[in-house]
């Protein structure tokens, strides 16, 4: 088994599901000798509804990242040991494309995540992510509860 995953990806977006996601995603890369890269996406629709796309580049891109740290802090608190975790990566764009995306550059062995995060109204209209990702991504997915 532990030659069959050697590299997981886990999405992290603050929630409690991604909390769960990522403390299950540190024990399965622990027990499997595998790495773990985290990967924030941060939703472009958020700019310009929030009104950020009026600001430069360089601002916009320091609030995403700001965001982005606060959400790997809490994905690290929640895993028993973060000591598997090889690299965190901010993308911007749409989660789930932008998930699917990094997994077909990556190519993962196994993407972990959560089953609701921070996006229950986008999910009325255009389908959880988790089932976005489940459709399109190029490895097995586990989605947590």
């Amino acid at each position: 088994m532990s030659e069959a995953l050697k590299k997981i990806i886990t999405p992290v977006d603050g929630s409690e599901g991604c909390a769960k996601a990522a403390r299950f995603a540190a024990r399965l890369a622990k027990a499997v000798g595998a790495e773990l890269e985290l990967v924030h996406v941060y939703d472009s629709t958020v700019i310009s509804v929030m009104g950020l796309n009026a600001l430069t580049g360089k601002e916009i891109d320091d609030a995403v990242q700001r965001v982005s740290k606060a959400y790997f802090e809490g994905a690290r608190r929640a895993m028993e040991d973060d000591s598997v975790v090889s690299r965190e990566v901010v993308r911007v764009g749409s989660p789930s494309s932008e998930i699917v995306a990094f997994a077909e550059d990556e190519q993962p062995d196994l993407i972990v995540m959560g089953t609701r995060g921070h996006t229950e109204f986008k999910k009325l209209f255009l389908g959880s992510i988790s089932s976005q990702v489940l459709q399109h991504a190029p490895c097995p997915v586990t989605v947590v509860r």
